[in-house]
């Protein structure tokens, strides 16, 4: 049977199996025996021989290779960690990643555009997860009937199972959504987050009238789930783009827009963190009153033991798993009802995979922002300016989420394959081979991994005999 599942994960087109993984990506299916046990773990095995096959050209890519790196340093961990289930849990989005990004570049090789296949495939369950977002906010009692049904059981797994007993996550509060896909309304705001920006860039490259019904729909469940930080970050991204994209067309040095554009995302991240503040609960006689689990004070703490865990293990961290058992162990944990995650992804990162496992992410996230911000100013003007910069600000949405709320740096396992698909068309620009019908030429290969820049000139038309020919270096000849 494995065979046959291998056998048809090679006979796949990249567009296929990089809606496979989508599709799978965001229903994380759970195995009746295994609550915590997904599908998309079993389609991340199947689908890495072939990506394995194929990676040769995405390794190019300085961020492909980074993601490669973490993952083998996740895996490795895996050895010396208290969980071995919790590492191979942890590891498999992070070689989901990379897959996807391999299958994405192949499929822009191929001459079409990433994002936009995944989108246009996605969009079913995108709708499902915004509407039901959106259900769930106006009548908690029917998110109350979904959250104790079987499907929520399948779809959600231990998180719906015990969200009553055990497990207790913010979608419960009244004034909290997550839809179908979600237990946890910062998770679902990030997600939908993330698909308003894909389907804004997506807006640029044709279908403009459904991307931006789907935008909006995106946006609007943002805001239906409660999330402060999704909400907040829904209103300073655009501002930050706006702000960034003026930055660039008055021509600042890279090194300082990077500067700035780190603080531009600490800045947020710090704002955002303050201001969940506000997220807490709800009382008909005061209004907004903030709630234990939700405020700032609480994530401080948190990173309190943080900061005294890092003393005592700064180069190892803790493993897989370690974080849960050092928590319960700290001195401060006579402080909290329950024992919590990192709510910031470096602190995460470095808990669970040492500090050369925190380090390479850091990489990572700043790489794309210099990638990203060295190819902002060839494509101002053009098609591609837009889309750059969305997909600039899906990099801060997703860094700038993950420093106060337990999300990663690929975001969330639903979004995996949406971030690769955007991070492709921000480092390659537009696929090589599609025709640009304005300008009579191929795209501009200054978008290429390598940098690398020539444009085709456009012929004369059939049957003219023109009066000045151009020759490929743009030097101007008179024919005889």
């Amino acid at each position: 049977m494995f065979l046959l599942a291998l056998f048809w994960t090679f006979s796949l087109t990249p567009i296929s199996r990089l809606r496979v993984l989508g599709w799978i990506n965001i229903l994380q299916w759970r195995v009746p025996a295994l609550l915590q046990t997904t599908t998309q773990g079993a389609f991340t095995v199947l689908f890495l021989p072939a990506a394995l096959m194929n990676c040769r050209a995405a390794l190019r890519i300085p961020v492909v290779r980074l993601v490669a790196a973490l993952a083998l340093i996740d895996a490795l961990v895996i050895g010396f960690s208290p969980s071995v289930g919790e590492g191979i849990r942890g590891t498999l989005p992070v070689i989901n990643l990379f897959v996807a990004l391999v299958f994405a570049h192949q499929l822009w090789a191929a001459g079409r555009n990433p994002l936009t296949a995944v989108m246009t495939s996605l969009s079913p369950l995108v709708v499902l997860s915004a509407i039901s977002t959106i259900v769930f906010r106006l009548s908690p009692a029917i998110e109350h009937s979904y959250l104790t049904s079987w499907l929520g059981g399948r779809l959600l797994g231990q998180g719906a199972t015990l969200i009553y007993t055990t497990l207790p996550n913010n979608v419960v509060l009244s004034y909290k959504a997550g839809g179908v896909f979600f237990v946890n309304g910062n998770q679902a705001a990030l997600f939908h987050g993330v698909c308003l920006l894909a389907y804004s860039a997506c807006a640029f490259h044709g279908r403009r009238r459904l991307c931006t019904a789907m935008a909006v729909l995106c946006a609007t469940a943002v805001v239906a789930t409660g999330s402060n930080t999704g909400i907040l970050l829904l209103i300073l991204v655009p501002i930050a783009l706006v702000v960034l994209r003026q930055i660039v067309r008055s021509r600042i040095r890279l090194v300082w827009l990077s500067l700035g554009t780190v603080v531009v995302i600490g800045g947020v991240a710090l704002v955002a963190s303050v201001l969940s503040l506000l997220s807490g609960g709800q009382d008909t006689a005061t209004g907004r009153i903030n709630d234990a689990d939700d405020t700032f004070a609480v994530r401080e703490r948190i990173w309190g033991v943080g900061r005294h865990l890092f003393d005592a293990h700064p180069l190892s961290g803790l493993g897989w798993g370690g974080w849960s058992r050092s928590f319960a162990e700290a001195p401060e944990f006579t402080q909290f009802v329950r024992v919590f995650p990192p709510h910031n992804l470096i602190i995460a990162a470095w808990s669970d995979s040492s500090l050369l496992g925190a380090f390479v992410l850091v990489v990572i996230i700043v790489t794309l922002l210099v990638q990203g911000l060295r190819r902002l100013p060839s494509r101002l003007g053009t098609p591609d300016e837009w889309p750059t910069l969305l997909v600039i600000g899906m990099v801060i949405w997703i860094t700038a989420h993950g420093m106060g709320d337990n999300t990663f740096v690929y975001g969330t396992e639903h979004t995996t394959v949406i971030y690769a698909a955007a991070i492709i068309v921000l480092l390659c620009g537009r696929p090589p081979l599609v025709v640009d019908s304005a300008a009579g030429a191929l795209p501009n290969k200054s978008d290429s991994p390598r940098g690398l820049s020539e444009k085709i000139p456009r012929g004369p038309k059939p049957g003219r005999v023109p009066a000045v020919a151009t020759d490929y270096r743009g030097a101007n000849a008179r024919s005889r």
